[in-house]
């Protein structure tokens, strides 16, 4: 009985980390298919142009939106980078 156990207990653990795989599948495939992927840079431009102007709290000498636009990935830091009007 102890090695039945044993046998399932590691059965158990072998499944467990086929699900923790194939969960972590589905959420990067759902983050490829997302829709804003499907937006053209210029359009995140203009958005995060839009967002920029309705953030940027003329007081304080350094604007964070910039930044914490590019910090969420590499594809929204190039657009960022390349929009001199961000900055």
């Amino acid at each position: 009985l102890d090695g039945e156990i044993t046998h399932l207990n590691a059965v158990l653990d072998g499944l467990t980390r086929k699900h923790d795989a194939l969960q972590t599948y589905a959420h990067l495939h759902t983050a490829l298919v997302a829709p804003i992927r499907r937006l053209p840079p210029e359009v995140l431009s203009k958005i995060f142009l839009r967002y920029n102007d309705e953030n940027n709290v003329p007081y304080i000498r350094l604007n964070k939106a910039p930044l914490l636009l590019g910090s969420m990935c590499s594809r929204w830091r190039t657009i960022a980078l390349s929009t001199p009007r961000l900055w």
